[in-house]
């Protein structure tokens, strides 16, 4: 078995931990958006829209948000 150098054993566990610092704030930026979602469609809910539309609306933000490459909207068209 051979050893790594120093350098490389410092640069491996530099990149090891920039990737578990970097899951952590996707972690944190999904939960926030998720919430976010959450108080989106109970605030559209309490101020009288309908469940179908505040339901779509948190929806197409939370995916706006965790996929913005994904989110395509087409005027009239509210299907996926």
């Amino acid at each position: 078995m051979t050893e790594k150098d120093p350098f490389e054993q410092i640069v491996g566990e530099l990149g090891h931990d920039w990737q578990l610092k970097q899951m952590e704030q996707r972690g944190i930026l999904a939960i926030s958006a998720a919430r976010i979602a959450g108080i989106l469609y109970q605030d559209a809910v309490a101020h009288g829209v309908g469940h179908d539309l505040a339901h779509e609306a948190s929806r197409l933000f939370l995916l706006g948000e965790m996929q913005p490459e994904d989110l395509v909207l087409e005027e009239g068209d509210t299907s996926e």
